[in-house]
């Protein structure tokens, strides 16, 4: 097991990697999140592919395995797509599941970019949910 201080200076090697310019990633503890910017599903799929793959080859050279099975590709977008919005991304050579929301840090986060999934599961009227609002203008 890696020690928290060796865990983080691993993840930061991972964080600072040479994403493209339309890619984030976002991590906290062993939680890791890519957000890749696309005009279209068929550009993000690409986009994802090449960022998986820096990330497969960082994982390699770190000694490190991510599971495929804990994780999941998700197209957010506000906008009416009424292109195929089924994304076939891969990590081990195994397809990811296509999620309609993703848990990250206690907070749901769905296709449409707002907190409604959240705050229903969870009953919640806090200020999460009312910052949803604000966001959405």
């Amino acid at each position: 097991m890696l020690r928290p201080r060796l865990l983080e200076h691993k993840f930061s090697s991972l964080i600072n990697l040479n994403y493209g310019k339309r890619t984030k990633a976002i991590a906290f503890a062993d939680d890791l999140i890519i957000a890749v910017r696309a005009r279209n599903v068929k550009e993000a799929e690409n986009f994802a592919k090449i960022e998986i793959n820096k990330i497969t080859n960082w994982a390699k050279e770190n000694k490190i395995t991510f599971n495929e099975k804990k994780s999941k590709v998700m197209l957010a977008t506000r906008m009416k797509r009424k292109e195929i919005t089924e994304v076939n991304v891969y990590l081990n050579s195994k397809p990811l599941q296509q999620a309609e929301s993703i848990k990250y840090l206690g907070i749901t986060l769905d296709t449409k970019l707002n907190f409604r999934e959240h705050c229903l599961k969870n009953n919640q009227h806090d200020v999460t949910c009312g910052l949803s609002f604000i966001f959405r203008g």
